[in-house]
């Protein structure tokens, strides 16, 4: 198995190799083997192989190319992770019957696929690597030059039936499951969403299936499709937002949180408002747990006070 890191290969009509000091190996943690975590997920990188080797990085296995299939020869691709690390992998595309491969021959996103089995349950997630071909300034012999490469990044969503904003680092957050709407008499309908569109709950939807009316004291009724999720009044409920995540540009942000070192946000769903509070505080200073009152819901959030 090669090194993980340290080759990124660009090709053009002249092709150069350009070497990249394996900076992040050790913190990017690539083993040659597959994870030892039994129910780790595996994610294909390699297209095209007719045999594959496998490797592991932040409790995921991913496949590369051993050999390739009939009338296709191999090529290294390079992937930008989420987390920052650079994984060069090998793959296979098309012989064209010369001797260096197009840089964007095979440069296309694959397909979206769902994640199971990272650190326990991960259903709720999708992910793909996401490829396009763009210009990049080279040095060649001391003249400025344009060549086109492949860029290739990881990239994380929500599945169907789930809300929020995915984020992958060692792990899988962000996303919740729609809620269900709950009609009495046992009836009940699962919550709906498209993949990777719903950001908030209100985007979280039931439809009536035609067949099985609803019941509660007054009576029985239907509804009509979609039906989105609404707040009733008086909803409190507020959820933390994933770490390293900001709130929409348009919705309005209240500084709770003094004198902090780093900063999270948590969000009064019902009110659409977003609430800054400390997520470290400074040397010299002391994690503290205040609640103050917003559109008559009690907000708990952190602050830093002086030692």
């Amino acid at each position: 198995m090669k090194n993980k890191i340290t080759i990124t290969l660009i090709l053009s009509s002249i092709y150069i190799m350009a070497y990249t000091a394996p900076s992040n190996s050790a913190e990017c943690m690539i083993t040659s083997t597959m994870c030892s975590d039994a129910s780790a997920s595996t994610m294909q990188l390699g297209d095209h192989c007719s045999q594959t080797n496998t490797f592991c990085y932040s409790g995921t296995n991913y496949t590369e190319c051993k050999t390739c299939a009939s009338g296709y020869k191999m090529t290294q691709h390079v992937l930008n992770h989420s987390t920052g690390c650079t994984i060069t992998y090998d793959t296979c595309i098309k012989s064209s019957g010369t001797t260096d491969p197009d840089p964007c021959d095979d440069c296309s996103p694959t397909q979206w696929v769902n994640i199971t089995g990272i650190f326990g349950d991960a259903t709720g997630y999708q992910s793909r690597t996401n490829a396009t071909c763009e210009w990049i300034e080279v040095d060649i012999n001391g003249l400025t030059s344009y060549k086109q490469t492949c860029v290739r990044e990881e990239e994380v969503r929500c599945a169907s039936g789930y809300y929020g904003n995915a984020v992958h680092t060692t792990g899988y957050s962000g996303c919740n499951k729609c809620p269900e709407f709950n009609g009495g008499d046992g009836n009940s309908v699962s919550g709906q969403s498209a993949a990777g569109t719903a950001a908030e709950i209100t985007d979280c939807y039931v439809e009536y299936d035609g067949e099985n009316p609803f019941y509660d004291n007054t009576g029985s009724y239907i509804f009509i499709s979609p039906c989105y999720y609404s707040y009733e009044s008086g909803d409190c409920r507020v959820h933390e937002l994933a770490t390293g995540a900001t709130c929409k540009s348009a919705t309005p942000v209240w500084g709770l949180g003094m004198h902090c070192e780093t900063t999270k946000y948590i969000r009064l769903d019902s009110a659409d408002m977003c609430f800054s509070q400390c997520a470290t505080c400074p040397s010299g200073y002391e994690m503290l747990i205040r609640t103050t009152t917003y559109s008559g819901c009690n907000i708990t959030f952190q602050t830093c006070g002086e030692i």
